[in-house]
């Protein structure tokens, strides 16, 4: 499904993830025997036709009516009239003096990145010098994972840790944001693929 979500990744390798769903479909019925096959896993040959004609699952989906469907039922103290109280809590909060909006939290900034060459990067810090930034560079990258696929194909890539430079990078190199995650040998990123 990651191939799917991705509109660069769904240009690409659109016929293989189209490749993967089927043998999910085809051998789900031999694991999970004909109750598996129903409408929902069938619906399943489908999505990366949609994908494709989408430029991403992303832009077709409706997790965003999803999150606000629930927020409305939660409107709803008891089984009588529902629409008059979603209109009093909506009415509530409109009259509601607390403002939220000045509200300030302390998150550190987004400071992994993939650059083109495939290597890991690590803003140290906010100082910016003539357009560049101070980085830490995790080089000669490593599959994590072979099996569907090599794990280069979904921008996750595995790096030693001890392996790395200090370098300072122009800041339009740095595109890809990735979630980096530490192990006491190795650190892997993993690239942000909604946002590629």
């Amino acid at each position: 499904m990651c191939f799917l979500v991705s509109p660069t990744l769904v240009k690409k390798h659109s016929e293989y993830a189209r490749c993967l769903l089927s043998y999910f479909v085809s051998r789900g019925r031999e694991l999970y025997g004909n109750e598996f096959i129903v409408y929902n896993v069938h619906s399943e040959l489908h999505i990366a036709d949609d994908a494709v004609h989408f430029n991403g699952l992303d832009n077709c989906s409706a997790f965003k009516f999803e999150t606000y469907l629930h927020s409305v039922k939660k409107m709803v103290r008891s089984g009588t009239h529902p629409l008059t109280q979603i209109a009093n809590r909506i009415e509530e909060r409109c009259a509601s003096t607390l403002e939220n909006k000045d509200r300030q939290t302390k998150k550190s900034k987004d400071r992994a990145f993939i650059l083109d060459s495939d290597n890991g990067c690590e803003i140290t810090n906010d100082v910016e010098k003539d357009g560049q930034v101070l980085c830490r560079i995790y080089r000669n990258p490593a599959l994590l994972f072979m099996e569907p696929c090599h794990s280069f194909l979904l921008g996750v890539y595995s790096y030693i840790r001890k392996q790395t430079t200090m370098r300072w990078i122009p800041k339009k190199r740095i595109e890809k944001r990735a979630i980096k995650i530490e192990n006491e040998e190795t650190v892997t990123f993993m690239a942000i693929l909604h946002q590629q």
